[in-house]
């Protein structure tokens, strides 16, 4: 069995005329965290909504296991494993912490759901306490681990999550990344966007560096951590200093 999760294979795709991938070819492996990295507008969000079945592929392919998806719709991908943890705050504030976790399973049935529930909240003891307090009186960093949570009810065996890091403490980050780590570690597939680049590479597998929309640098995270000159990941010219692809 090939150990490839996900494939592009020449995407492109973008909003009405404007194109933000460009013939983006890559691979992610199963039960790996790979970051996406580059400049902002290089396409890494992008990607994760198309995926998703947010944004309709123009050309090229995705495939998942091998299999192709291309033009499936979000239900769908649901449905065939792959979760999606949006950008900023994704919750419904003025209900509690344990219905936003109800809205999750919406797609398996209550049953399922409250039978999952309690498997959920073993990883975030701090939200099993405020179960019964409205979600937007939840801390940032409970907020988030929320919404992870409301992601894994599903138990996706893939994981798309957009920079899980923004407004949070330095704990906390260190905290999502640390539950990031195990889930990969215990088979799902994760593919993170990021800005707090250097300390997601210590907890990622593979780095995808993008520039307008096409893969310039695809390495072992762990290398790219020791590049003295990793800014260019992120701010540009990725390609400039050519790094062996995984």
């Amino acid at each position: 069995m090939s150990d490839i999760a996900i494939e592009f294979d020449g995407v492109r795709a973008g909003y009405k005329d404007f194109m933000i991938l460009n013939d983006l070819s890559f691979k992610a492996k199963k039960g790996a965290i790979t970051l996406l990295l580059g400049p902002n507008g290089a396409g890494k969000s992008t990607v994760l909504k198309t995926l998703f079945g947010l944004l309709k592929v123009r050309q090229g392919k995705i495939l998942l296991d091998g299999v192709d998806i291309t033009g499936a719709t979000s239900r769908q991908l649901l449905d065939q494993g792959i979760g999606f943890v949006p950008q900023g705050r994704n919750l419904f504030g003025q209900l509690t912490a344990w219905q936003n976790l109800e809205l999750g399973g919406i797609t398996i049935g209550m049953k399922k759901t409250h039978e999952r529930i309690p498997e959920v909240l073993e990883f975030f003891p701090r939200v099993r306490e405020r179960m019964h307090s409205p979600a937007g009186a939840l801390s940032g960093g409970e907020q988030k681990q929320l919404e992870i949570g409301r992601a894994l009810l599903l138990r996706p065996k893939v994981l798309l999550i957009d920079e899980p890091s923004i407004g949070l403490s330095p704990m906390v980050v260190a905290d999502v990344f640390k539950l990031l780590r195990k889930l990969a570690d215990q088979g799902t597939t994760v593919l993170m966007v990021e800005q707090n680049v250097k300390s997601a590479l210590k907890i990622s597998d593979d780095a995808i560096a993008l520039e307008s929309g096409f893969c310039a640098l695809h390495a072992a995270a762990g290398e790219l951590l020791n590049d003295p000159h990793i800014e260019r990941l992120f701010l540009g010219n990725a390609a400039a200093k050519q790094v062996a692809p995984v």
